[in-house]
């Protein structure tokens, strides 16, 4: 315990009685305590002998069941005064005999288990149990009465606690007094020892408070009576006279020193001197110099800085920039964190390219020096940094960046940098396990913008198709211009072949829509071909060249469309090269079928032609629609000779029907993109012709208008030579595409066949009616045939029927058919016309 302030005599008092306290209070409270767990024990050892004479004395009348006997053991155990109460139960719980009154809650007590202590019955010492009463006025005793083995009742025995509490008041009243005494003893020897200890010391302190006034002839009085202040006495004394001794020899030194500080008061008189010269040599440099220089808090807020560091922070001058507190702030704060970091482990930074924020919120690129240093006497760290703005140099790189990764006409990416970040995706996709699509795109129709309108037209185009194709794409999406009139686009993460023919339908879609270029509206369309990872390439050169490949074939086919390489067609099918390998062999060995849709009279009700249209009879994926295998044979080239043997089929089967007397068709059999454009053809169709015997006249040739919107000027001369042979020509899929009516003028055709999602458009009212109307009239006034395909219902054939159509064909008619069921069909529908 510290008694700050306090005398020694005053603290060897504290401590002593506080010891003394605590000698009191520890007999005051362990003693009685002690006492009264000895009365306790005695009490219970008292209540386990009565209760084992009772439960002796009773037991022979609760077996007999004489209460008298019982009664005779009671009053004999009356004559122990501490017994309150005794209180007998025989085997049933029922009242025997009992001696005074019990309590009335005497079986409600908080019961102890006695402990046997080697008595001759364990059983009765293990079920024997006592308590105290809530009152603590009764200690009960409780225990079973019975003879060999048997307990035949039970023994309540009250015996009274106020002897007890009796004696241990009076040993705690004489504890008291003892504890009260030891203190008051205690005390006194205090008050003496304290006294005789503290007044030599006392002496000490006075005579110590002279010496320090001045008096160093002053000696501390010897005390004998203590050993040890004596002693203390003795040395101070011996000190003194050592002081003494000193105060010469400090005299001297004092001398000297004052000699010494004069002599360095001169030397540092001249270092300062050649300190404010040089001070003002860097001031110079600090205020005049061309590059920012700055000292700031690691916060950045600056301390001193040079006109240039606040010009370039958007300040007029260094005192501005002070005044308002300026600081040094990063375009990113992570950035700060980081220099920071790097600066503290480092000690200094060179040559570091930054971006600053100035005043005025633009960002500026600066080239920085820092280290660090103490700011104040604190040492608290600081930066001190030099600052050069680069950022006219910066611009100057970004631009040529951006021009080294970028098409100049329309701002996008071009091969370089979607080569950059096709080589990204697909390292990301071979390790994620995901697909990548890569699309390429050729316009179709730009050469004929440039030629007609001029290439500043062209360009403009290409402007507007690249903002177009921004538009419909993903964020994550890129679109590049690779050169001239091609395209490309980064698909990452596209889930499947079908996602991917959805974008590509998307852009395609957007391309078809007309561009304004002042007062002329201009349409172009694209072939695109399309490319997934890793079915068609593990890596970015194969993937593009597989995509361009397709394109290219897309094109060769007529353009305006998109497919994919056969790597992914072979995921949507049974697999291409299985499938290839079956379409190759499926001429030789008859799987192809031949199936007939009706053409109805919309007037007489009679069939007047009808369209070939080839099945697939796979040998193990069964019956499979054209939708499923034209791809294919259009990429594998395939469909000529699949063509030919359709064409050749449908004119046999047309001769031989007219051969049978049932009617002479028109038979219209489909021509692919690939089969027009072959060289010979015309020549192929001729030789057809003759080696079937089928009259020119019976024959159409469905072409779709798409395909004739392509290469027109050449498609309008194949279409001539068709003609003069006497063959029909039939513009299969009207209004799907991008001509407009005025076109039908231009092409040599006999037939224009609607298309089924116009038709369609008739079940729930007359949406597309004008449209319908417009191409009727227009057909009709250029004295062409009509025929509206997909017809499902009478309200159809009645719309169509009503405003002129020639022709009508659809399920509402009749399902294609095999040539046998056509047959007979053709039979029913003659012999009900006639």
């Amino acid at each position: 315990m510290r008694l700050p302030g306090s005398s020694i005599r005053t603290k060897i008092a504290a401590a002593t009685a506080l010891l003394v306290t605590a000698i009191s209070l520890f007999i005051y409270f362990y003693f009685p305590a002690r006492m009264f767990e000895a009365a306790r024990r005695s009490l219970v050892d008292e209540g386990y002998s009565i209760a084992k004479m009772a439960s002796i004395s009773v037991a022979p009348g609760l077996e007999s069941k004489s209460q008298s006997s019982v009664f005779q053991a009671l009053t004999a155990l009356r004559e122990n005064s501490g017994i309150a109460y005794i209180v007998v139960l025989d085997d049933r719980q029922q009242l025997f005999a009992q001696f005074n009154q019990p309590l009335a809650d005497f079986h409600n007590y908080k019961k102890i288990e006695m402990q046997a202590r080697g008595t001759a019955d364990p059983r009765n010492a293990l079920q024997t149990v006592a308590g105290f009463s809530s009152d603590k006025e009764i200690f009960q005793i409780h225990t079973p009465a019975g003879e060999r083995g048997s307990i035949d009742g039970e023994v309540f025995i009250g015996l009274s606690t106020r002897r007890m509490f009796a004696d241990v008041d009076e040993m705690r009243r004489a504890v008291t007094t003892v504890s009260v005494a030891v203190f008051a003893i205690g005390m006194l020897f205090v008050i003496v020892v304290s006294s005789a200890i503290s007044r030599p010391l006392r002496g000490i302190v006075e005579t110590t408070r002279r010496i320090a006034a001045g008096n160093l002839a002053e000696r501390a009085v010897v005390d004998r009576s203590t050993r040890e202040v004596a002693q203390l006495a003795r040395s101070f004394n011996v000190m003194i006279e050592r002081v003494e001794g000193a105060q010469g020899e400090l005299a001297s030194w004092n001398k000297t020193l004052e000699n010494r500080v004069e002599e360095r008061t001169r030397e540092l008189s001249e270092e300062m001197t050649e300190r404010r010269r040089a001070e003002r040599r860097y001031r110079a440099l600090f205020e005049r110099n061309l590059a920012g220089v700055y000292i700031a808090h690691l916060d950045g807020r600056i301390v001193s800085c040079n006109d240039a560091c606040a010009r370039m922070l958007g300040y007029e001058s260094s005192e501005e920039l002070l005044a308002g507190q300026g600081s040094i702030q990063y375009f990113d704060p992570a950035d700060r964190q980081l220099m920071i970091d790097q600066l503290l482990e480092r000690g200094s930074i060179v040559n570091h390219e930054a971006r600053l924020l100035r005043r005025d919120g633009d960002v500026i690129w600066v080239l920085e020096t820092l280290g660090v240093s103490a700011l104040d006497r604190e040492e608290n760290p600081a930066v001190e940094g030099i600052v050069l703005d680069i950022t006219d140099r910066k611009r100057t790189e970004q631009e040529v960046e951006y021009q080294a990764y970028h098409d100049p006409l329309t701002g996008l990416p071009n091969r370089m940098l979607f080569m950059d970040r096709l080589t990204v995706a697909v390292s990301h996709a071979r390790r994620r396990q995901q697909p990548v699509g890569v699309m390429f795109l050729d316009l179709d129709d730009l050469k004929v913008v440039n030629d007609t309108l001029g290439h500043a037209a062209g360009d403009q185009i290409l402007q507007m198709i690249g903002e177009r194709l921004e538009a419909c794409l993903r964020q994550e999406d890129t679109v590049a211009r690779i050169g001239g009139d091609e395209f490309t686009v980064l698909l990452p993460g596209v889930d499947s072949v079908a996602d991917a023919s959805l974008v590509a339908e998307k852009v395609s879609e957007a391309i078809k829509k007309p561009f304004l270029l002042g007062e002329d509206e201009v349409r172009v369309t694209a072939s695109i071909g399309l490319a997934m990872y890793p079915a068609d390439g593990e890596d970015p050169e194969t993937l593009l060249a597989t995509a361009d490949g397709t394109m290219y074939r897309v094109k060769a086919a007529g353009g305006a469309a998109f497919q994919f390489s056969s790597g992914s067609l072979a995921r949507r099918t049974i697999g291409r090269m299985t499938m290839e390998e079956s379409l190759r062999h499926a001429l030789e060995r008859k799987e192809f079928v031949v199936y007939y849709q009706p053409q109805m009279d919309s007037q007489t009700r009679e069939i007047v032609a009808a369209e070939a249209l080839v099945r697939w009879q796979h040998p193990e994926s069964g019956f499979i629609e054209p939708s499923g295998f034209i791809s294919l044979a259009e990429y594998t080239g395939l469909i000529i000779p699949i063509g030919e043997w359709v064409l050749g089929e449908a004119c046999r089967q047309a001769k031989a029907w007219e051969e049978a007397g049932l009617t002479r068709l028109r038979i219209g059999v489909n021509v692919s993109a690939r089969q027009f454009h072959q060289r010979d053809f015309i020549g192929m169709v001729q030789r057809t012709l003759e080696s079937t015997r089928l009259s020119p006249d019976s024959l159409e040739l469905e072409i779709t208008e798409t395909m004739a919107m392509q290469k027109s000027e050449w498609t309008i001369t194949m279409l001539e030579r068709l003609r003069d042979t006497g063959i029909s020509i039939a513009l299969d899929d009207f209004g799907t595409g991008q001509s407009s009516l005025t076109y039908l003028k231009r092409f040599p055709i006999d037939t224009v066949k609607i298309d089924r999602s116009f038709v369609s458009g008739t079940k729930a009212g007359v949406v597309d009616a004008p449209i319908i109307e417009a191409v009727l009239h227009l057909a009709s006034s250029l004295g062409l045939r009509t025929v509206a395909e997909g017809i499902e219902t009478s309200e159809q054939w009645d719309f169509l029927a009503e405003r002129g159509c020639t022709e009508l064909q659809g399920f509402h008619i009749s399902r294609p058919l095999p040539a046998d069921a056509f047959t007979e069909f053709l039979a029913k529908s003659i012999s009900k016309t006639t």
